[in-house]
Formats: C-alpha cells, sequence, structure tokens
C-alpha cells in the first residue's frame, strides 16, 4: 500500500521502519535523483547512493541539495514497485537526472541503464554516448569565442567574490608537492614576456612587508640564489664626481652619498675639482678648491649642493640667487 504525502498526517516513532520514495534535487543547477530509502529515522539526512549523485554532493557539497518525500510505502517490496515506476527510462535519459539505472532492483545488479566513458569517466545514456561522445571525447573542440557582453556578465558575478580560510587551505594542499616540468615553465615564461606588471599597490606593499617581516633565508636558499647569479652580467655604472666605476646597487648604496669628493675627506684628486657659483645669467662669480671650501663659505647645505653638482642638468635652478656647478662643467 502506497501513502501519497499530501492529505495524511504522519505520527513518527522510531520502533518503526519506514519506507518511502524520495526526490534529492540540486539547488544549483536543478538536476534531480530518485531514491527509495529504508529507515526507521525519517530526519536521518539521507540523499542517495547513486553514483552520479555522489559525485556532484563531492563537488557541490551537501548543503545545496534538497529530498523531499514523495510517497511513503507498506513495505519495502512495495517501495521497490514504486520506485520502479517512478524512475524509467524516459527519466534516467534526461539530462537533468543523476539516475543512471532503472528503478525498482532491490539493489541486484543490472546493466545500466547509462553507460560510462572509459577515458572521462562520465555516465551518458547509450544514444547519447554512441552518437557523439565517445568519437569526441578527450579531443580538443574549438570554441566559440566569448562575446564582450557575455564576458563583461562574467566578471561581473565573480567580481567581489572571496574564497574562505577553508576553500584556500584545500587549495594550497592540492598544490602542495605539485612540481611543474621545464616545457610548461618555457611555456609560462613566454607567454608573459613583454607584459608589463603593474605597480604594487601601498596595501600590497604593507601585506608583502609583514609577511616577510623577521624571515631568514636558509643554507641551502642561499645557496640557490648565488648559482642562479653566477654568470650573469652585472651592470656596472660611473660616479659622477670621481669617475669611479662599479656595480650599480653597490655605487649607489655606498659609494655616491659617500664619494670624496662630495665630503671633501681626503681622496686622490680630491681637491683638484673645485666648485664655480654662477649668477642667474650664468655668469662666473666665485671658484673653491673643494666641496669642503665651498661648504664652509656659502650659504648652502649639503645634500643642496650634492644635487646640483650631482645631477647639473636636472638641477640648474637658482639656490639663494646662486647656481653651483663643477668648474670643469662651465661651458
Amino acid at each position: 500500500m502506497t501513502y501519497p504525502i499530501l492529505g495524511y498526517v504522519f505520527l513518527f516513532s522510531e520502533e518503526y521502519m519506514y519506507h518511502y520514495i524520495y526526490k534529492t534535487t540540486n539547488t544549483i543547477n536543478g538536476k534531480f535523483y530518485y531514491g527509495k530509502h529504508s529507515t526507521n529515522n525519517v530526519d536521518d539526512g539521507y540523499l542517495g547512493s547513486g553514483k552520479a549523485l555522489k559525485t556532484a554532493i563531492k563537488k557541490y557539497r551537501r548543503d545545496v541539495f534538497v529530498r523531499e518525500v514523495l510517497a511513503y510505502c507498506d513495505s519495502e517490496e512495495d517501495a521497490y514497485e514504486l520506485e520502479e515506476l517512478v524512475v524509467t527510462q524516459e527519466e534516467v535519459d534526461k539530462d537533468m537526472c543523476y539516475n543512471i539505472t532503472l528503478g525498482g532492483q532491490g539493489g541486484e545488479y543490472t546493466p545500466p541503464a547509462k553507460i560510462q566513458c572509459p577515458v572521462c569517466g562520465g555516465w551518458y545514456s547509450p544514444s547519447n554516448a554512441k552518437q557523439w561522445h565517445f568519437d569526441n571525447c578527450g579531443k580538443k573542440i574549438k570554441k566559440k569565442p566569448l562575446s564582450d557582453s557575455t564576458k563583461k556578465k562574467i566578471g561581473d558575478a565573480h567580481r567581489g567574490r572571496k574564497h574562505s580560510d577553508e576553500f584556500k587551505e584545500k587549495i594550497s594542499k592540492s598544490k602542495l608537492g605539485t612540481k611543474i616540468s621545464d616545457e610548461t615553465k618555457r611555456k609560462m615564461s613566454k607567454a608573459h614576456k613583454g607584459i608589463p606588471k603593474p605597480p604594487l599597490s601601498e596595501e600590497h606593499k604593507r601585506k608583502l612587508r609583514i609577511a616577510h617581516k623577521g624571515k631568514t633565508l636558509s643554507e641551502s636558499a642561499k645557496k640557490k640564489v648565488s648559482d642562479a647569479l653566477k654568470g650573469v652580467p652585472k651592470k656596472k655604472i660611473k660616479c659622477p664626481h670621481c669617475g669611479k666605476e662599479g656595480q650599480a646597487p653597490l655605487m649607489k648604496r655606498w659609494h655616491f652619498d659617500n664619494c670624496k669628493l662630495i665630503t671633501g675627506k681626503s681622496h686622490k684628486g680630491a681637491r683638484q675639482r673645485s666648485v664655480s657659483v654662477l649668477d642667474l645669467e650664468c655668469n662666473v662669480l666665485r671658484t673653491y678648491d673643494t666641496i669642503k671650501e665651498t661648504l664652509e663659505n656659502e650659504d648652502i647645505n649639503k645634500d643642496a649642493l650634492y644635487n646640483r653638482l650631482k645631477k647639473p642638468k636636472y638641477y640648474k635652478k637658482e639656490f639663494r640667487g646662486f647656481i653651483y656647478v663643477y668648474s670643469d662643467d662651465v661651458n
């Protein structure tokens, strides 16, 4: 005997075994699954045992599936009979149906109403599989390019979405230990060549500083960096004051601000380069043998004088009514 849900009120008890036909629906894509279940707890959270359904639950999570009871039966045999009437070949052939076998089997194996592709593992009805899938599975099908409006819709739908910490951790664990082949690295390098990188935002820089704070490279990492830089030609630049040549990072960090010609300290040839003071019409007013002497006699600080001597093309501007250049730069 079968009892439809509508019009009946049931008083459930854990001492009684219930047999019913249910429908589980995926609330995201609308796909459904029919099944039969026997239990003494109607609220046991059972969704179904079909292979395709289990794969979908693993992909979308349990909370997006909703189960509804269609009818209760007196016995398990009645439930199988009703399932056979509900899960027909017509239902199984529908693309929206997760069922891959006909109903009413009672747990015994029968040839599947849907067949599995040996290449991708997907389940398809025999007509669809033979007609188009088997011959094309694994082939790169040329997709139609997306229109600008479609791209905009996809972008708007994904903009602002943030992954949860749990999802990020799963992605991290799935990529852990994955090694990229040299061929893939070459392809990635070729694809990114010529594409300018956008400047980092202040917020991004702040996060990088926090992430790297207190971290030190291991000895193996230092060795790898050293080996990677071996044989790479290093850019050399020349000091505009004394003419000394050296590696660009070292010269900028240690030499330029401490050049003996700037500080006025003892240096071979330091007192041989004099400084001229010009008026706004570029007429030479005074000449000093060294920078130190210039700083002692002129109303100008070290940084201001250094900038005008270092880059005369960019700093030939008056400083309190005077222009400061090296004497040998005066035309």
